[in-house]
């Protein structure tokens, strides 16, 4: 070993480097060890924190159990939000199609979700729920792959189908996998023959052995190692398993995590009010440093609000900890020293919400801030030179409490205060102004903002949004284009408006509007950006973006003459709408969905609302949507030729 690091180290080329490195492999089982830091293991230990604090229970994290329904049902549920490796779109889709029920089957999605192994994600699927379908190519490969039905997911397997197959000692596999991975063909083709001659030695004849050799070359090239994908699998089910039963203390620990990326923290805040969990404003007499648990809620905390920083913010806690809750603005302002009870610092307080639990709102706080503040000065030179007010002598500090009574003035209207929210917070808080579209968003979108980066580029796409900045630019042929960054409930994306879109948008779209659009995926520096085809304000999404008629019927109750004049009005106006049938039952759960033939493809026209809910006795029977992930009768829309641009790219490269 000592004439092996010593060659090692004297090694003037990576290629004797390697060699070297391989012999000590072979021949004394010398191992290299990586270690990665993780900000999630950072998010567990947080979370079990708050779980003792909150709820004093004591969570040995390490040790929890593997078979816990609830956390696999969260991860079959798609909603994976926040958990570790399992957040994108094609990850939340998959754990949906495996339905994951184990640590095993979370390890090899880990696994097979990277660019080689993907091609097997489907044959992965129909052999756990069609096991007749599985085919090992030699009875001595069947204890190898049985666990992964039938493919090789990982390196080790690799390994050891070298071993089994061709004779290979450990040392000698490990070199093969290392060959493999890094592409090295003159040891691949040395190794091969040595793996084809091993064969024979088992009965193996050379085509056979030249069938699994390929396959052992296709999967080894991509292949993640078990240990490492047990690990991995191992922290995204603490994670999950966090959510599943603590959600409240793992998402206030993953929004503090996150407190820097505001993306990140926009993300998470809509994730927590889809699963019913309260994000509220910080608060002088609830909020830390970070986000904090208080109840079944989550508070912001008060470091994340601008011009407040961390001297004041330990100022405000510390002296709550030791004197009590403030009772108002003038308590406030009085008990802290003037350096840090500072107009500015108490202005951002009251923009973000931070003394509703005084009862006091911002607008009364604003109308007697200049007061306040006097007031506190005043307080804060008598304490220095060791003066006492009449009033603290004859305790009649109540008296003056009471004294200063609230401005009976009105609170400032929502939108307002969720522009003051944004300002020092860089998002809202307390509410959000898409919040009361969610339900057009949801039914005329076509993608999650946060899926973006998951679809190729020149998809289509419905996405809603609010306007947030504009920058214009004027083209070679002087007309205006616009660059423009899209607010959506969990994030921001870009969006480019070509000059034929600008132009007719331009009178109307400001910042602030809330508007759908369609676009096209477009990348740039690897990050999926939106090329606008259509944008509208949001009120006129059903007009423009309906392509799915939805009716609910009763199968128990409808008669079929009512069905035959349904299906009349329906195609009265043939269109270029999908007609889907949403059948329930008293005798079933959930409901059955029934996709009309291509014939009743129906036009959209507003007042077919009124006529179907008359028709069916029944308010909530019709509704239109953009028809995202059903099938559709509409032809397949071609793809796009490449921009020239992108081919020169390409060859160029």
């Amino acid at each position: 070993l000592t004439d092996h690091v010593a060659l090692y180290k004297a090694a003037n080329s990576d290629t004797v480097a390697t060699q070297v490195e391989m012999k000590c492999v072979e021949e004394v089982g010398l191992l290299k060890m990586d270690f990665l830091g993780l900000r999630t293991l950072t998010v567990v230990h947080d979370a079990v924190r708050l779980v003792k604090q909150s709820k004093g229970i004591e969570i040995d994290i390490d040790n929890i159990h593997l078979n816990d329904d609830k956390t696999y049902q969260l991860l079959r549920s798609g909603q994976t939000f926040g958990i570790f490796q399992l957040e994108s779109a094609g990850m939340r889709d998959l754990a949906k199609r495996i339905g994951l029920q184990s640590l095993e089957e979370m390890s090899a999605l880990v696994a097979l979700y990277r660019p080689g192994p993907m091609q097997f994600i489907d044959t992965y699927i129909e052999g756990k729920y069609n096991p007749e379908s599985i085919k090992y190519d030699h009875p001595i490969t069947k204890p190898i792959l049985e666990e992964t039905y039938g493919i090789a997911v990982y390196q080790e397997q690799v390994m050891q189908l070298v071993q089994s197959c061709g004779g290979f000692s450990l040392g000698q596999a490990d070199i093969v996998r290392r060959a493999m991975g890094k592409k090295k063909r003159d040891l691949l083709d040395e190794q091969k023959a040595k793996f084809i001659d091993g064969c024979a030695k088992k009965d193996i004849n050379a085509n056979l052995a030249q069938v699994i050799w390929d396959k052992i070359e296709m999967f080894a090239g991509y292949g993640f190692n078990k240990s490492h994908s047990v690990a991995y699998a191992f922290v995204a089910y603490q994670t999950a398993y966090l959510k599943a039963n603590f959600p409240v203390q793992f998402m206030c620990a993953l929004l503090t995590s996150e407190s820097g990326n505001l993306d990140k923290v926009a993300l998470y805040v809509e994730e927590c009010r889809r699963v019913g969990i309260k994000v509220l404003p910080p608060d002088i007499n609830q909020s830390f440093k970070d986000f904090t648990v208080v109840d079944k809620d989550i508070c912001f905390g008060l470091g994340a609000i601008k011009h407040v920083g961390d001297a004041p913010t330990h100022a405000i806690v510390s002296e709550r900890e030791e004197n009590g809750p403030y009772k108002d603005i003038f308590d406030f302002c009085a008990r802290l020293d003037t350096r840090v009870a500072a107009r500015r610092l108490i202005e951002s307080l009251n923009k973000a919400g931070a003394f509703r639990s005084t009862g006091w709102s911002r607008s009364q706080v604003e109308a007697v801030l200049d007061q306040a503040i006097g007031e506190g000065q005043s307080a804060q030179r008598d304490r220095l030179v060791g003066q006492t007010s009449l009033f603290d002598m004859s305790g009649m500090e109540e008296a003056v409490v009471t004294m200063r009574q609230k401005p009976d003035i009105p609170e400032w209207d929502e939108q307002s205060l969720l522009k003051m929210e944004k300002e020092v917070l860089g998002l809202y808080a307390s509410s959000h102004p898409l919040t009361r579209y969610v339900h057009i968003l949801d039914t005329f979108g076509t993608v999650r903002p946060s899926e973006l980066n998951d679809l190729p580029d020149g998809k289509e796409v419905n996405i809603g949004g609010l306007i947030g900045t504009i920058k214009t630019h004027i083209t070679g042929q002087g007309k205006k284009m616009a660059f423009v960054t899209m607010e959506t409930l969990e994030g921001n994306c870009e969006v480019t408006l070509f000059s034929d879109i600008y132009e007719q948008v331009a009178p109307w779209m400001q910042p602030d509007t809330i508007v759908m659009l369609q676009a096209r995926i477009s990348y740039r520096n690897s990050e999926a950006g939106l090329l606008a085809s259509l944008i509208i304000p949001i009120e006129d999404a059903e007009k423009y973006l309906t392509r799915a008629i939805h009716v609910r019927v009763n199968s128990d109750k409808v008669e079929q003459k009512t069905l035959q004049k349904l299906a009349e009005k329906l195609v009265a106006r043939q269109g270029n709408c999908d007609v889907y049938l949403h059948c329930v039952s008293e005798n079933q759960t959930g409901e059955v969905v029934v996709h009309a033939t291509e014939a009743c493809r129906a036009a959209y026209y507003p007042e077919l609302r009124t006529t179907i809910t008359k028709m069916l006795d029944d308010p909530d029977a019709m509704w239109f949507s953009a028809g995202m992930g059903l099938p559709s009768h509409a032809p397949i829309a071609e793809t796009p030729p490449e921009p020239a641009w992108k081919r020169r790219r390409a060859a160029a490269g």
